[in-house]
């Protein structure tokens, strides 16, 4: 068994269902600072989630804040911490944790924004911020990973999918001569 220890501090929340697995339940996930997901089984009544009794599961996924992004299409979180994991329910009313990316960089990513949400595809695509570069990748299940590296020339601070203008927004920042600049990149995929 886990423990978070005397503190766990909160960094982000996601709620996962499946309207396709029949009577599955819903979880309330948590993203705690120290690297570890606490999931709380929820119940569900006719306008309400109330908490279950029951203490909750703890996944440890890394050493650093977990920032979890709901996938509608997919009825998936992704985790992201050192690694970027994917979770999921199975049928037996179990989360199930995969990791996604298996690229190493040299330092731990630090955010993702998903395309395709809505859609119902067999491929993700993301866009991942490491290393002080962009990273566009394509997940599909039935081929190789695919990627394109775009060099910005500063240290990313956050990407957007604009799924109207199918663009990625980049914003990022340097600071010359002690005064930090911001910047807005828009990238075609």
């Amino acid at each position: 068994t886990t423990t978070l220890g005397a503190y766990a501090v909160p960094h982000s929340v996601g709620i996962l269902c499946s309207p396709r697995i029949p009577d599955m339940p819903f979880y309330f996930l948590l993203g705690i600072r120290q690297g570890s997901i606490l999931s709380f089984r929820l119940h569900y009544t006719t306008h309400r989630l109330t908490l279950s009794d029951e203490p909750p599961s703890i996944y440890t996924l890394g050493s650093l804040a977990v920032s979890l992004t709901v996938c509608l299409a997919k009825d998936t979180i992704y985790a992201l911490s050192n690694q970027l994991w994917q979770l999921r329910c199975n049928s037996s009313n179990v989360i199930e944790t995969e990791q996604v990316l298996l690229q190493g960089f040299d330092r731990a990513p630090d955010a993702v924004a998903f395309f395709n949400w809505g859609i119902e595809t067999k491929d993700e695509t993301l866009a991942l911020v490491a290393d002080d570069r962009l990273h566009l990748f394509q997940l599909s299940p039935n081929s190789r990973l695919n990627f394109h590296n775009v060099e910005l020339g500063q240290t990313p601070r956050k990407i957007i999918y604009n799924e109207s203008l199918n663009y990625v927004i980049a914003l990022t920042s340097t600071i010359m001569s002690g005064t930090r600049k911001n910047y807005m990149h828009l990238i075609n995929p």
